[in-house]
């Protein structure tokens, strides 16, 4: 009787775990499109699934020989061989080895049957295939410029060029993301860029609901139009800064980089601004630089994406435009910087008022000179409640009879300021808070010294003072604001005289108490700024390619393009032009078609289009789904609305992976009919 009835329970139990490790099959394969509205990112979801599957394997509940029973367990455990058995169905040989069917806290363990292996082995091979699919994740940069948040704060279009070229490069690739990463690199197959002209972030938004195929791609981020600020969408995308190696290499070679521009077509000039600069009619490149200087000072300029990283006003729409509505411009209009515009220290003392704000009450600015070409004391809009002497050295004497108004003194300066004027401080985006001015040409002591080697932790200007120029700076009661700006002035001029990796450990890879004679003229890094010279983005991406790479688009478009396409190799290995191919087209739906038949023969692929009168938003989706479901698996795709130029408002990218175990196809079967 027990033996009958111990077989019937096993039974039974055997069963209830066939259904169970059936359901969990069946539910790993149910359809994405019902979860991917709970999980925005799925594929994520169903690897830490296959984890938490991996973990009740190793726990017991899923073992490579047996099954443990999901039943109630015995509170008594019999260790009889008549129990091993009956219970465990051990054939009556195998008695005496139970050991081998028992584990050291003798758990009963069931024999499995081969449907049962069989299903476990299914669930392993899924968890192992979602283990080496490519992913892209966000950083906190990221995350900050997604569509999903309420207030955002954009990335730039030289951001997106910089995922593209670590798509293809990967860890080859001179430039590294600040805003993601990519998962399994090597795992891509290739990448598929869709520029759109016409469409801006506010198109998408005011209507997501009705773009079937872009609402439900997961990572969707703003971007700052070019058209924003009149700047080139074909050059922010298709044109690399040089780095310092091939700097140095032109030079070498043809003698100044303006003349491997003229000469050899290897590079061309670039200015890339948020600020409206007017450039002159005619330009014939930089003139030698300044006597004391050994490289120019243009590559200490903080980029535009530094300057938002370091928190600098910026006029760009969105919510930094929120952020900054009663900020002012130091000028109308400014002049193209070079290596002979002129330097200017600035610092301001702030105390706190009424408001339980630091507001400004005394600016200085000094020259290259170290003579004060301006200083004025500030009589805040609110009441002073701590002169904070210890720090501004503003003493409650020093403020009897002060007049002179913060409106005064934005004024001032933006009839002082000359239009190429570089402005140099010590964490000098304070001090424009302080002012409420935005100014784009900026040189920052805490940014261009560093003696920790770890970027975000930045010196006090005092102990750089000491450090470097053997001054002690700041030992009176509070802080001198002339003081302070020509120390920060003198840090820079020093760094000019010596090289890029002067005073900065991570450029170094010196950490040391640093000194003067420690450094020498030696350029090995790589260019800490955008650079005014650069060079095409296809020299990059066809780089060690056995594919091609492919550009379309309607013939207005490719004009801008071919330059660029078509031009030597950087590398002198490489004695053949670039291989890019370049197809001109009558609409924007060939276009599209042609990217669809091509898509999977390139390595690389960048379909160019701008929207024309009584095309919309809703045939951008249609033409999305259709390049979508023509990629191959494991293809990178990428979106980019890049502004309209009559608004200029602020574009949007939509990034997707596309891979067997996290697909779209849902989305966009309606479309099918039209590929």
């Amino acid at each position: 009787m027990k033996m009958g009835s111990g077989t019937t329970k096993k039974a039974e139990r055997v069963e209830r775990k066939k259904k169970k490790l059936t359901a969990l099959l069946e539910i790993t394969k149910l359809n994405d499109r019902d979860r991917a509205k709970e999980h925005p990112n799925l594929h994520i979801q169903e690897v830490q699934n296959s984890r938490k599957l991996n973990d009740e394997i190793e726990e017991g509940e899923i073992d490579d020989n047996c099954v443990i029973s999901d039943g109630p367990r015995s509170k008594r455990h019999k260790t009889s061989n008549d129990f091993v058995s009956s219970y465990c169905n051990v054939p009556s040989n195998e008695v005496n080895n139970r050991d081998k069917y028992t584990t050291s806290t003798d758990k009963p363990f069931i024999i499995p049957t081969d449907e049962l292996i069989k299903l476990r082995s299914e669930l392993r091979e899924r968890r192992n295939k979602l283990k080496c699919l490519p992913r892209l994740i966000l950083n906190e940069m990221g995350e900050k410029a997604l569509l999903t948040r309420d207030y955002r704060t954009p990335i730039f279009i030289s951001d997106i060029q910089h995922l593209i070229m670590r798509s293809q490069l990967g860890n080859m690739s001179p430039v590294t993301p600040r805003w993601c990463s990519v998962e399994k690199l090597t795992k891509l197959t290739h990448t598929v860029v869709f520029v759109v002209e016409g469409a801006t972030v506010y198109d998408y938004v005011s209507s997501e609901s009705n773009y079937a195929f872009l609402g439900n791609i997961y990572h969707r981020v703003e971007v700052v139009s070019p058209m924003n600020y009149d700047g080139n969408l074909v050059e922010e995308l298709a044109t690399v800064p040089l780095s310092r190696t091939q700097k140095d290499k032109l030079e070498k070679k043809y003698g100044s980089l303006r003349q491997a521009e003229l000469s050899s077509g290897l590079v061309f000039r670039i200015l890339r601004s948020i600020f409206p600069i007017e450039l002159p009619p005619c330009s014939n490149g930089y003139k030698s630089l300044p006597p004391t200087d050994k490289f120019p000072r243009t590559e200490l300029l903080l980029s535009a994406w530094q300057m938002i990283e370091e928190g600098y006003p910026i006029p760009v729409k969105g919510e930094l435009k929120d952020r900054y509505a009663d900020y002012v411009m130091s000028k109308e209009k400014y002049a193209e910087v070079t290596p002979l515009s002129p330097m200017w220290g600035l610092d301001c003392e702030m105390c706190l008022t009424s408001i339980q704000r630091n507001e400004l009450t005394r600016v200085s600015i000094v020259d290259e000179n170290h003579k004060v070409v301006y200083e004025s004391l500030v009589k805040p809009p609110n009441k002073i409640i701590n002169y904070l002497t210890q720090f501004s050295g503003i003493t409650k004497e020093m403020m009897v009879g002060v007049r002179k108004t913060l409106e005064d003194v934005q004024d001032d300066l933006r009839q002082l300021l000359p239009p190429d004027v570089i402005l140099v401080g010590q964490s000098l985006n304070f001090d424009l808070h302080a002012l409420k001015i935005m100014h784009p040409y900026v040189i920052d002591t805490s940014v261009i010294y560093n003696i920790s080697g770890i970027r975000p932790r930045k010196a006090k200007l005092s102990i750089l003072a000491e450090r470097f120029l053997g001054e002690q700076i700041q030992t009176g009661h509070g802080h001198d604001s002339v003081e302070d700006s020509s120390s920060s002035l003198k840090l820079v001029q020093l760094k000019l005289a010596n090289s890029v990796e002067f005073g900065d450990a991570v450029l170094s890879g010196c950490i040391e108490s640093f000194a003067p004679t420690n450094f020498n003229n030696s350029h090995k890094s790589q260019n800490k700024r955008d650079g005014i010279f650069a060079t095409s983005l296809f020299s990059h991406v066809t780089r060690n390619k056995k594919t091609g790479t492919a550009v379309v688009g309607k013939y207005e478009i490719m004009s801008h393009y071919r330059p660029l396409a078509i031009m030597p190799s950087l590398n002198e290995k490489e004695k053949n032009e670039i291989r890019v191919k370049c197809q001109s087209v009558q609409t924007n739906n060939e276009a599209v078609l042609y990217a669809c038949k091509e898509a999977q023969f390139h390595s690389f692929l960048m379909a160019h289009i701008k929207l024309e009168r009584g095309e919309s938003l809703a045939d951008v989706d249609m033409w999305c789904s259709q390049m979508y479901q023509s990629l191959a698996n494991n293809a990178f795709f990428i979106i980019i609305f890049a502004g309209c130029a009559y608004n200029k408002a602020h574009g949007a990218c939509f990034l997707h992976i596309k891979t067997t175990n996290h697909n779209l196809n849902y989305h966009t079967s309606r479309y099918n009919s039209s590929i």
